[in-house]
């Protein structure tokens, strides 16, 4: 996930259904041949009952995020600050999903009034949710 001043963050899945997230700053991006270790991470609980995140995407103004586990589309307001470590750990908010056959993907369209989710695999649909509120 990248937040609009191009700060990149990892999600991975780890053991029990949690997710640790791994922040990369801007400035490691700088040499291509600069080289940045990894050490510690977050572990962001997934409500999922066990399944960790498949996905997630930071919004275009950087004030939400969206994780996806292959179930379900979890939803933080993150606000002005950008703490995204800070939000993760709160609890989330389930937003609409329509079950797909390998969905493994989510992303925000390029206004913030909806997101994306799309399934592996060939010819598969595109599914977009409009922002209700």
């Amino acid at each position: 996930m990248v937040d609009p001043d191009g700060e990149l963050y990892i999600i991975s899945k780890v053991d029990g259904g949690r997710g640790k997230l791994y922040h990369i700053p801007k400035e490691a991006w700088v040499e291509s041949s600069h080289r940045y270790q990894l050490s510690g991470g977050v572990e962001i609980p997934t409500p999922d009952h066990g399944r960790g995140p498949v996905a997630g995407d930071i919004s275009p103004n950087g004030q939400e995020v969206l994780i996806k586990t292959y179930h379900k589309i979890f939803y933080w307001n993150v606000g002005h600050r950008r703490d995204y470590v800070a939000a993760l750990m709160a609890p989330p908010t389930q937003v609409p999903y329509i079950q797909e056959h390998q969905g493994e993907s989510v992303c925000w369209d390029p206004n913030g009034s909806g997101y994306y989710t799309i399934s592996e695999g060939t010819s598969e649909a595109l599914h977009y949710y409009k922002r209700l509120s």
